[in-house]
């Protein structure tokens, strides 16, 4: 709580006040309230018209507001919620105001984590089907209108499930943290490396003029697992076998394409593995990407 006059210079704060701002009442005495409490958006980081100077301007009652941040002169910053309301004498004369801050960092935080949790694979931190999808949407929208093409690359590691049940699943998890990371080394920033589950991943490559574009990417992946992954003091060997599939030719959704790849994977797996395969037109054999 902080209370000052009609000019918004600081009366009283009170000691929840004195922690949050850092300031000691003594001290702030007769300052601004925008200098004892400066206030931020969270989204940009640009000054936030302070509450109690809108209150005092306008004699009503403003909040509570969200997304604000305090930032205090040490450098550290409270997500906060704020609410003022002006103060009147009995003539109706406005003599002051009163602000409330109420920190919601920690709530704020959380908020923050589930909302990345929900689109976001809590292993490696690779996007999520969800969010998957929702790129894939606006990636074959964008390719309708341009003429361009999507491709959707869909692989997983031979030999994983071995390595899971002999070393166990804190090593599996760790490898696929690994693999994941050296994947999304490897494609565009604009592209999206998803994972399934288990060690299923999916590459969406949006905007591509070429079926050689996501062969590229194809044998980057390949390379990945052509010389053993480091997982803490073991050198691990892995394969890849991948599918590889193309908007418009092979479907008009994610789903549909992710299936089509899917088939072509088992097409590589069952032809010797550590290969991919981009799906040919109906009916023919899916041809393997060379190396």
């Amino acid at each position: 709580v902080l209370c000052t006059d009609a000019r918004a210079c600081v009366t009283y704060i009170n000691p929840a006040a004195e922690r949050l701002t850092g300031w000691q009442a003594f001290s702030a005495a007769g300052e601004h309230i925008d200098k004892v409490a400066p206030l931020r958006m969270a989204t940009n980081g640009a000054d936030a018209i302070s509450p109690l100077c809108q209150a005092l301007a306008q004699v009503r009652t403003l909040g509570p507001t969200p997304g604000v941040v305090l930032q205090r002169a040490d450098g550290q910053r409270f997500d906060v919620e704020e609410s003022a309301s002006p103060i009147t004498d009995r003539h109706g004369q406005v003599t002051g105001a009163v602000m409330v801050l109420h920190d919601v960092t920690e709530s704020a935080a959380m908020a923050a984590r589930l909302a990345h949790l929900a689109h976001y694979d809590a292993l490696t931190d690779l996007p999520n089907r969800v969010l998957l999808k929702d790129r894939a949407q606006q990636a074959i929208a964008l390719a309708r209108r341009s003429g361009q093409q999507v491709a959707v690359l869909y692989f997983d590691l031979d030999g994983f499930k071995q390595i899971n049940d002999t070393l166990g699943h804190d090593v599996g998890d760790l490898l696929l943290v690994e693999f994941a990371q050296r994947v999304s080394a490897v494609v565009r920033q604009t592209d999206t490396v998803c994972r399934q589950g288990g060690d299923e991943f999916i590459a969406l490559l949006p905007a591509l003029e070429d079926p050689e574009q996501a062969c590229v990417v194809a044998r980057k992946i390949l390379a990945i697992c052509a010389q053993a992954l480091q997982v803490q003091e073991r050198r691990l060997q892995v394969g890849v076998s991948g599918g590889i599939a193309w908007f418009p030719q092979h479907g008009e959704t994610i789903d549909e394409l992710a299936r089509q790849a899917d088939a072509a994977m088992y097409v590589a797996k069952r032809a010797g593995r550590m290969q991919f395969r981009l799906c040919g037109a109906l009916g023919e054999e899916p041809q393997r990407v060379s190396c």
